[in-house]
């Protein structure tokens, strides 16, 4: 080319066929492609010599053809046509200008072969070779750079051939080199013919125009006409200065997934073709995608969390696009496992639900009534907040955990307070609850040993058999617990043992003997006793006193025995009674007495008797108020006594003794020499701490058998 002759260069991919054609394989269509003929022999109607191109349509069934060499090209003249193929030829049938015409081509190879046209109504013919051209024309030449040779032409001094020639494209002008241009810059325009082929007219001169046709990305071939009737035919080979663009279809960014494997999709385009597209993950290698036109895929590995996607496209032309990065989160999930022990709920109770690993999420607890939350298990860590904040693993196992925090109640009903119990032991019953469950009732009476019992249930009956009565006043107390290790309050009650005493210590009875009217008083301190007469009984044998022992037989019966010393001790008797009592009550009891000087039986009732009898005399003055007025006897720190009566007095030495808590007997021994070895009883009976009754004897004579030479009863006073 020269100055005035300019081409046009695209760099496209080849498309148009699936892969290449077979050697000696007709295409299946030839729609979209451009057939380059070189005519070696023609008859009229078809021209010879001349190139020629015949442009096929996209679609349909139209052509247009024209001369290079003539410039009819530049308007090419259209037709309809016909094809068949069969195997390497393709069946031609055509009707343009010339009229009808048939055609076959035959394949060498993929895109080239031999051709013969014939026209049977005038016997016209042309034959020769042709090169066809089923790649992608660019949409714009933009961007583009063209090196090459112009092979064949005539015109502007051009007289051999090859010719070198460079053209470089901007989106409005192009710079001609060496046979196509001075280097300076002019405008152009451009269009698609069809897929394969596109037309540049430069300076807006329909005379000055080049046809680009291609078969590769990488070069094309090329004819132009000027309008000085210079034309030339030749190829190109293509430098894209463009880079290609790339998108990420999916995923999108901050998508989520549930798998360690995503097939990445995009697309990827260039002005003439994309080679390659490159994917990495997380900054790993760099791996080639599957390219299919402008589609791209390519499966990657993630990891759990967040993971960065990056891509890129490589042009034939080794242009890279900008790399495209988005972020795909790999959610790993596990299914998350919630126990509750004790009673509880949980506000968004997460049991079987599929969580996210990594992710935080929370519960709160909240106790039933009469529960409290007590912690949460999270794996092998604990909390004691009731609002638990936690991060999902794999297999993660969570416990909420509720305490019981309310006691049980028991309560006793049988016996009831204050009642009086006269068995040596009684059954203990009662009820005992709980909101969950009573495990356990302790049982106890006065001072002895909890007794357990046994339970199972939120609402029970307990009971507790042989529990021992005391006689007086008996404690009983129970308790309860439940599962949680809740006790209950003590509760207490209170009953009356009304038992024969199990000894006489303390006690006092009045006796009344079978036949006899005459009762008798007794009294009992820890190991003494005393007898003494009811009012105005002036026998001395009833006012007695002594050693006894006392012992049950039985809850119902004892064996008491008395030895009487006191008054008749100073004459030598000691007399010696058994009494078997049996006991009606507690304080009642029947009796059967023995002893040397017969036996009998009777009744007596017990009381309490209060400890009233002073430990010594000495300093203390006694006003006996005997029948027809009274001693008065004073007794001092030396064992000495001193009576007088009126105008008489006598002195001596004296013991005291204490036999029971009422009952004190003094023993006189006189000294002056008119009574000098007379011996004096006299027992004080206390109804308080300085006043009772008394009963006093006198033996002048002391010898087994007499009686008293004076006695006498009556009341006293003690200061």
């Amino acid at each position: 080319m020269k100055t005035h002759k300019y081409v046009v260069v695209c760099l496209l991919s080849l498309i148009g066929f699936s892969g290449s054609f077979a050697q000696a394989q007709a295409p299946a269509s030839l729609s979209g492609t451009t057939l380059f003929q070189t005519a070696t022999a023609a008859a009229s109607p078809f021209d010879y010599p001349n190139y020629g191109l015949v442009f096929f349509a996209n679609s349909g069934n139209t052509f247009s053809s024209g001369g290079i060499m003539d410039g009819s090209v530049g308007s090419p003249t259209s037709g309809t046509y016909g094809y068949v193929p069969s195997g390497a030829d393709g069946l031609f049938s055509a009707t343009n200008h010339v009229g009808s015409f048939t055609g076959d081509y035959t394949y060498n190879n993929a895109d080239s072969g031999s051709y013969v046209l014939n026209q049977s109504s005038s016997g016209g013919f042309q034959d020769g070779t042709f090169t066809m051209y089923a790649g992608q024309a660019p949409a714009s030449l933009a961007g583009l750079i063209f090196t090459g040779q112009e092979t064949d032409g005539a015109g502007q001094g051009v007289t051999s051939f090859p010719v070198s020639l460079g053209l470089t494209f901007t989106a409005s002008s192009f710079v001609g080199t060496g046979g196509a241009g001075n280097g300076s810059s002019q405008p152009y325009s451009y269009s698609l013919i069809n897929r394969s082929t596109g037309k540049f007219i430069v300076n807006k001169n329909p005379e000055d125009f080049a046809y680009i046709f291609f078969n590769s990305p990488t070069s094309c071939g090329f004819a132009q006409h000027d309008h000085f009737g210079g034309w030339s035919v030749g190829y190109l080979n293509i430098q894209d200065t463009t880079p290609p663009t790339l998108s990420i279809t999916s995923p999108k960014t901050g998508a989520n997934w549930s798998n360690d494997v995503y097939t990445v999709t995009g697309t990827a385009s260039d002005k003439l073709a994309v080679s390659n597209v490159l994917v990495s993950v997380n900054g790993g290698a760099w791996t080639t995608a599957s390219l299919t036109g402008n589609n791209w895929t390519n499966e990657v590995n993630l990891i759990p969390g967040t993971n960065s996607i990056s891509a890129y496209a490589v042009d034939d032309s080794g242009n890279g696009s900008p790399t495209t990065t988005v972020k795909l989160v790999y959610i790993v999930t596990s299914r998350l496992v919630v126990n509750v022990v004790g009673d509880g709920t949980l506000k968004q109770n997460l049991n079987g639900a599929s969580l996210v690993v990594g992710k935080n999420y929370s519960m709160k607890a909240t106790p039933a009534k009469g529960f409290g939350f007590y912690f949460w298990n999270v794996g092998a860590a604990m909390s004691n907040s009731p609002t638990l904040v936690f991060e999902m693993s794999e297999g993660l196992s969570i416990t909420a955990n509720f305490n019981d925090i309310t006691p049980p109640k028991v309560t006793i009903t049988s016996p009831k307070a204050n009642s009086k119990e006269s068995n040596a032991t009684i059954t203990v019953t009662g009820t005992a609850t709980d909101n969950v469950a009573v495990t356990n009732i302790g049982v106890r009476v006065n001072d002895g040993p909890w007794v357990d019992v046994s339970a199972a249930g939120a609402s029970v009956n307990w009971s507790v058999t042989d529990v021992p009565v005391a006689a007086g006043t008996n404690v009983l107390q129970a308790y309860a617990m439940d599962a949680a290790g809740n006790i209950s309050k003590t509760n207490t009650v209170k009953f009356i043992g009304e038992l024969p005493p199990t000894s006489l210590a303390g006690y006092a009875a009045t006796a009344t003997i079978t036949g006899q009217a005459q009762k008798i008083d007794l009294t009992w301190g820890d190991t003494t006793w005393a007898q003494t007469g009811t009012s105005g009984d002036t026998n001395a044998g009833d006012y007695v006193a002594g050693d006894y022992t006392y012992f049950q037989t039985s809850p119902t019966t004892a064996l008491l025995t008395n030895m009487d010393v006191g008054m008749m001790s100073a004459l030598g008797v000691t007399n010696v009674t058994t009494v078997y009592l049996t006991y009606t009550s507690a304080n009642n009891a029947s009796f059967d007495w023995t002893n040397d000087n017969g036996s009998g039986s009777g009744t007596m009732v017990l009381t309490h008797a209060s400890d009233l009898v002073p430990v010594t005399l000495v300093g203390k003055t006694l006003k006996l108020n005997a029948s027809g007025g009274g001693p008065t006897l004073t007794f001092a720190s030396d064992g000495t006594f001193a009576r007088t009566q009126g105008s008489n007095s006598s002195t001596g030495t004296y013991t005291f003794i204490q036999y029971s808590p009422t009952v004190g007997i003094i023993v006189q021994n006189y000294t002056d020499v008119s009574e000098a070895g007379a011996l004096g009883y006299i027992e004080l009976n206390f109804t308080s701490t300085t006043a009772g009754n008394g009963f006093g004897c006198y033996y002048q004579t002391p010898a087994y058998g007499n009686n008293p030479d004076d006695s006498g009863v009556g009341s006293f006073t003690l200061k």
